[in-house]
């Protein structure tokens, strides 16, 4: 069983990503040919929301590291992962759960945005046991 550690951390300890500050980033290590997550940053003072939508993201990338290699474009990588994120908001009926869902589907950013929207229109109207078992098998998605 992999364990992985999720850790408060300053802005500054995670740098950019897609044109803007990241608020997560997962270390990932590779031992005897087997990727694990070994730690789980987000920034500190986050709104709880913003929170998990972070940690949601950056568990996506967890699930990746643990699903068979396959190539896939970072677009879809982030997609995926923003997808994830998406699932958990969509469960938290509110008004900021709402806004982060809209700024997510129309984020200009090409990686992001894109990517999210691209994995959105790939698996629509499926159920999300379906994709997760498609991502485990080492199935592509789009």
């Amino acid at each position: 069983m992999n364990r992985a550690q999720v850790v408060l951390v300053p802005p500054s300890s995670i740098g950019p990503a897609g044109g803007s500050e990241a608020l997560g980033l997962t270390r990932i290590v590779r031992a005897n040919g087997v990727d694990a997550v070994r730690r789980i940053e987000i920034v500190s003072g986050l709104p709880q929301l913003l929170f998990e939508r972070v940690l949601g993201h950056e568990i996506g990338h967890g699930f990746l590291a643990g699903c068979p290699d396959v190539p896939r474009t970072h677009a879809e990588v982030e997609g995926t992962c923003e997808m994830i994120s998406s699932w958990w908001l969509h469960h938290r009926d509110n008004p900021f759960a709402r806004q982060l869902l809209k700024s997510m589907r129309e984020s200009p950013d090409p990686v992001y945005g894109g990517g999210y929207r691209l994995m959105r229109s790939a698996v629509d109207g499926q159920p999300v046991a379906e994709i997760v078992r498609r991502i485990r098998s080492g199935a592509r998605i789009v």
